[in-house]
């Protein structure tokens, strides 16, 4: 599977313009940290039924962008996790504007404490232009729908 992974990423980077030398490079621990630690504590909030509509959101923006970067090469889900995933977070959506009680059940929570363990490994992994562009392409889709 390594070699499937660098195969996609030798084959992408010579499609790709040169990036400055400080984009090369993953973001500084401390970022990776701070951005991991948000995560956790927005996830820890929405379990709590002590959220709103914005850390749901937040949520959602982080598990797409773990999506695009494994589909980039940077980390490898287990199969169904983004759909177990995203069913989870619709489902909840759902129930929170019936109810107006913004919160994941133990189920989603299990299934978001998964991607964000990914995603806290793609961030020390994960060039900064990559990161970029996994941003770049959460913007579009937001603006599409």
């Amino acid at each position: 599977m390594t070699s499937k992974i660098s195969r996609r990423r030798e084959t992408a980077s010579m499609s790709r313009k040169p990036q400055p030398k400080t984009k090369l490079l993953p973001m500084a621990p401390a970022l990776c940290r701070r951005i991991s630690m948000d995560n956790h504590l927005t996830l820890e909030v929405l379990h709590s039924r002590a959220a709103g509509k914005c850390h749901f959101v937040s949520l959602a923006q982080a598990m797409y962008i773990t999506r695009f970067l494994c589909e980039a090469g940077y980390g490898v889900a287990r199969d169904g996790l983004f759909c177990e995933a995203d069913e989870a977070i619709v489902r909840r959506h759902g129930t929170a504007v019936d109810t107006g009680v913004w919160q994941v059940d133990g189920e989603a929570y299990a299934l978001l404490c998964e991607v964000l363990t990914l995603h806290d490994q793609q961030l020390a992994i994960t060039p900064v232009f990559e990161l970029l562009r996994a941003n770049d392409r959460l913007q579009k889709l937001g603006t599409q729908g």
